[in-house]
């Protein structure tokens, strides 16, 4: 059974977390080299529309991200978020900023009732 198996090389991305034949082509958007959204401390999410919203004002949809910048936005404004280690570290900050959010609709409804 061995024998019908050949062995092969594969190489998995440390930001993102998939696996590809060679090493040569993937160009990921958790890579705080490119500067991008997801790596950057102003990055507040991704709207439902696909916009990426930003503290300092930025907005571009993910398609524009995409197709036009090829994931490597290099933005002038762009600061690496702290302890940055690659799409897990995007995804803790989204779910804290969501979570924050519900805590303070919360508080305020309460206060409302009061």
């Amino acid at each position: 059974m061995k024998e019908d198996f050949e062995e092969i090389t594969m190489y998995k991305c440390r930001y993102c977390e998939k696996v590809f034949y060679t090493n040569k082509r993937h160009k990921c958007k958790f890579n705080p080299l490119n500067k991008t959204c997801f790596s950057c401390t102003f990055c507040k999410g991704v709207t439902e529309e696909g916009v990426i919203e930003c503290d300092q004002g930025n907005e571009i949809s993910l398609e524009e991200l995409s197709r036009q910048y090829h994931w490597k936005l290099d933005c002038h404004k762009w600061e690496c978020m702290n302890g940055y280690i690659g799409k897990d570290s995007y995804i803790k900050r989204i779910y804290d900023n969501w979570r924050m959010e519900k805590i303070v609709e919360e508080e305020n409804e309460s206060d409302f009732f009061e």
